[in-house]
C-alpha cells in the first residue's frame, strides 16, 4: 500500500525531540518576518503534503474520513511516538493508525 510506505518513510528519522519542537523552540530568538516565513513553510512543506496524501488516499478509497482530521490524528500519533526511533517503530505507528489496536 503506497500510503503505508509513505508514512513509514517519513517516520524513520524521528528523534527524541519532536520535529515541531526543533522548529519552534528557536523562534523566540528570531525576528517576526522570519517567524512568519518559517510558519508558512511548515504549513506548505510539511502539513499540506501530508493532508494531500490523505486526500489522495481517501479519493482512491484506501482509507475513509476527512483528510484534515486524518492528518491531525496521524500527526498527533506520530508526536506521541517521538521518543522512539527506527524503521520498526515507524511501521508500528503506521500500522496502529491504519489498522487500529484491536486484535485481528
Amino acid at each position: 500500500m503506497m500510503l503505508q510506505a509513505s508514512f513509514e518513510q517519513s517516520l524513520v528519522h524521528s528523534g527524541a525531540i519532536s520535529f515541531e519542537q526543533r522548529i519552534y523552540d528557536p523562534l523566540d530568538h528570531i525576528g517576526e518576518g522570519t517567524k512568519e516565513r518559517i510558519s508558512r513553510l511548515y504549513v506548505t512543506e510539511v502539513l499540506d503534503p501530508v493532508a494531500n496524501l490523505f486526500a489522495a488516499a481517501v479519493a482512491d478509497r484506501e482509507i475513509i474520513g476527512d483528510p484534515q482530521f486524518l492528518m491531525n490524528a496521524f500527526l498527533h500519533l506520530v508526536r506521541a511516538g517521538d521518543l522512539t526511533s527506527g524503521p520498526d517503530d515507524a511501521e508500528r505507528i503506521v500500522t496502529l493508525f491504519l489498522d487500529g489496536a484491536r486484535p485481528r
